[in-house]
């Protein structure tokens, strides 16, 4: 029996330039949500007894789940140049989700140092700069700000791109 919140159908979204109008379009369709698979057999059954696709859905979900398992870990990740290259230099920081941390930097900028009063942005950049490295020296903050970003990863809030890399 299902309940009331039951969640009966995923939305998916592509967004991209309609070529019929020039516009950025954001779409949605939305996919019935496939219901518990009981065994091997009911899978096969709902695949029309195709063995190879049953292998193939099997193998894209364990690579889903060794991808999750991964982005759980703070160790092996490495940095991306500033063109979009991997490198093989080491991530020793600690990755926020800048949506966090940009209103902790307009407050501190604010309150300590006169972003509000600035006269372009020159001056708005150089208050919120001088927030950050404020910031930087505050312990406290910076674990709160680092909780926030472990119980957002937890949540799975990061982007997720996987690009295939041949070895």
């Amino acid at each position: 029996m299902a309940t009331a919140n039951a969640v009966t159908k995923i939305r998916t979204t592509k967004r991209g330039l309609d070529l019929t109008s020039f516009e950025d379009l954001t779409i949605y369709k939305e996919v019935p949500v496939v219901a518990e698979v009981a065994n091997v057999e009911d899978a096969l059954a709902r695949l029309n007894g195709d063995n190879s696709k049953l292998l193939s859905i099997i193998r894209d979900g364990l690579q889903q789940e060794a991808v999750s398992e991964a982005r759980k870990s703070a160790d092996g990740w490495k940095l991306i140049d500033e063109d979009g290259k991997p490198t093989e230099t080491a991530f020793a920081g600690s990755l926020a989700n800048s949506e966090d941390v940009n209103p902790v930097v307009l407050m501190f900028a604010k309150l300590n140092f006169g972003y509000d009063d600035a006269k372009n942005a020159d001056e708005k950049r150089a208050a919120k700069q001088a927030a950050k490295d404020m910031i930087k020296q505050m312990p406290p903050v910076l674990e709160g700000l680092r909780k926030k970003a472990e119980a957002s990863s937890a949540k799975g809030d990061s982007e997720t791109t996987q690009t295939p890399t041949a070895q």
